[in-house]
C-alpha cells in the first residue's frame, strides 16, 4: 500500500509521529502503549513492512482491507472526491 495510507492507519490506531523522528529515510511513530513503529519514507511500502505493520497493530490483511477501504471511501466523499487526501 502507499505510505500515506499506512500513515492514516497509524493515526486511526492512535499513533503519533514522534518528534525525535527516525533516522535517514524513516519516520518513528509511537502508539498509546509506547511501542514504536518505524515507517520508511519510500513509497509504496514493501510487503515486509506491511506485514510488520499488521502484526504491530494486531489485525489481519482482510480486516485491514475491509476497514481502510471504508475509511478511504469516507475521506473521499468528505473531501469532495479527493481520494489521496490525508
Amino acid at each position: 500500500p502507499p505510505r500515506r495510507e499506512l500513515e492514516r492507519a497509524l493515526k486511526h490506531f492512535r499513533h503519533s509521529l514522534d518528534a525525535s523522528g527516525g533516522k535517514g529515510g524513516h519516520q518513528k511513530w509511537t502508539g498509546p502503549d509506547q511501542r514504536a513503529f518505524i515507517l520508511p519514507t519510500r513509497d509504496p511500502v514493501s510487503p515486509g513492512v506491511f506485514k510488520t505493520f499488521l502484526h504491530h497493530v494486531g489485525i489481519d490483511k482482510a480486516t485491514y482491507v475491509r476497514k481502510f477501504d471504508l475509511i478511504s471511501e469516507l475521506a473521499s466523499s468528505r473531501y469532495g472526491g479527493m481520494a489521496g487526501f490525508s
